[in-house]
């Protein structure tokens, strides 16, 4: 057993099942070092019971720094902006190393709104962004303690495999609000089996609806055809096992923190391409024509035309093409190869 005492901060969501980015990165990132390094890391979970009471903040952070040598923050935006400053006064005097494991696409505008906040976060031996895009845009900032960390998936890559459906089986696999493009994925699905005349292409959805959707949603589900169905919640490290049945994903985010979408290594591994929305970095991540087909936020007519075209099954040659080019991106991610940079930092 390593004599490493390294610290998580974090959202591991209690005892509660959750499948968001945030979640499942905290998770995997602390599971690896955990098994790394032989040790049971010392956690401070930011769920909602945690985080919504500013005691209990300060004391978990604090306990953190004052057990670990190394500690870890890896929180959304919406977390960041408290608990950077605590770690910052903390660590005045702990002196520990810090590590800030960027979650969201557009964290760094804080920095324009407060010289507070970026004056703590050079305080990181490292931060840790997902895209080259972000890198630059910390970099713009005067921010240079910054490496590209790419988002990875600690699950099974699938081999590849040729979905036998005679409909056109799609998906979506994300947070279940509007902001991700819940309601536009349904819309074209609909859109697409009408003007068709027939139902051939279904429409499964899996996630977690987000707390101020919930009702939203449960209003949706009772309207829904029966060629689209709500399959609830997919276990994290069975994602690649469920998905590589369907012939295509849907990703039509216009979520405005939108980062780097794990939603899209699950695709990998699954070998399924996705017709996402070219919006922050899906582009990035998704190679046009190669790996996903692109369309314009809101575009419900340029996705009804994908469905269609893909709905005869002689037009899905292309489709398997890209399967194969899906399997071959998703080496990028796999979990003991980008974990090798932090390790790096660690020893």
């Amino acid at each position: 057993m390593s004599t490493k005492r390294i610290g998580v901060i974090g959202h591991f969501g209690g005892k509660e099942v959750f499948t968001d980015g945030q979640t499942v990165k905290t998770k995997e990132v602390n599971s690896q070092i955990e098994k790394k390094y032989n040790i049971e890391t010392i956690k401070f979970d930011t769920y909602k019971k945690n985080s919504h009471n500013p005691f209990k903040l300060i004391f978990g952070v604090n306990r953190v720094l004052r057990k670990s040598d190394y500690v870890f923050l890896i929180v959304s935006q919406k977390g960041y902006k408290l608990i950077n400053i605590i770690l910052y006064i903390l660590n005045k005097f702990y002196k520990k190393t810090l590590f800030d494991m960027v979650i969201g696409g557009s964290r760094y505008k804080i920095y324009d709104e407060s010289n507070f906040q970026k004056k703590a976060a050079s305080k990181y031996k490292m931060i840790f962004v997902e895209t080259s895009h972000m890198k630059e845009e910390y970099n713009n900032r005067g921010l240079n303690n910054v490496t590209i960390f790419p988002n990875f998936k600690n699950i099974e890559k699938q081999e590849y495999y040729e979905p036998q459906n005679s409909n056109l089986k799609v998906c979506t696999f994300t947070r279940i609000t509007k902001a991700k493009g819940i309601e536009d994925a349904i819309e074209a699905v609909k859109k697409a089996n009408e003007k068709l005349g027939k139902n051939l292409i279904e429409l499964d959805l899996y996630g977690r609806p987000d707390e101020d959707y919930k009702e939203t949603f449960e209003s949706i589900k009772k309207e829904l055809p029966s060629y689209i169905q709500y399959k609830g919640l997919i276990e994290p490290n069975k994602s690649s096992e469920v998905l590589k049945e369907y012939d295509l994903m849907l990703f039509l985010t216009f979520w405005r923190s939108e980062g780097f979408p794990g939603t899209i290594v699950d695709a990998f591994f699954s070998g399924i391409p996705v017709i996402a929305t070219d919006w922050n970095y899906n582009f990035s991540i998704l190679k046009e024509n190669y790996t996903g087909f692109k369309v314009k936020v809101n575009a419900i007519d340029e996705v009804v035309n994908l469905l269609i075209y893909y709905s005869d099954e002689k037009n899905r040659k292309k489709l398997l093409e890209m399967r194969k080019n899906c399997l071959k991106e998703a080496d990028n991610y796999i979990s003991e190869n980008v974990m090798e940079k932090l390790y790096e930092q660690i020893d």
